[in-house]
């Protein structure tokens, strides 16, 4: 009965209910640390972010993009890749309102 209200609930909201075992790989590892992002802003990207081919997330004048691979011998998501990126619109829209240039 429980499975059947989540996917109800999943039908109608298009969000699931049950949290998704992450497993991040060393090198996405690596590259997190490198950008100064916790797991929990990690875990919020793959959780909340647009479906590429990875998952990617806006944060202001930044994006976060996870790129991921299912691991189907031990059912669960392995996080392969970690990347942030400036948005280009908003350090344009900086520069022509105040006058700086990037």
């Amino acid at each position: 009965m429980k499975q059947f209200l989540l996917d109800i609930l999943r039908q109608i909201t298009g969000r699931r209910f049950q949290k998704t075992k992450l497993i991040i790989t060393y090198w996405a590892n690596v590259q997190r640390n490198d950008h100064g992002l916790d797991m929990n802003t990690v875990e919020e990207v793959f959780e909340t972010g647009r479906r590429v081919e990875s998952k990617i997330k806006n944060y202001g004048d930044y994006s976060i993009s996870v790129s991921y691979k299912w691991d189907e011998n031990n059912k669960h998501y392995v996080i392969t890749s970690v990347r942030k990126y400036e948005n280009q619109e908003r350090r344009s829209f900086i520069s022509t309102k105040y006058g700086k240039r990037f």
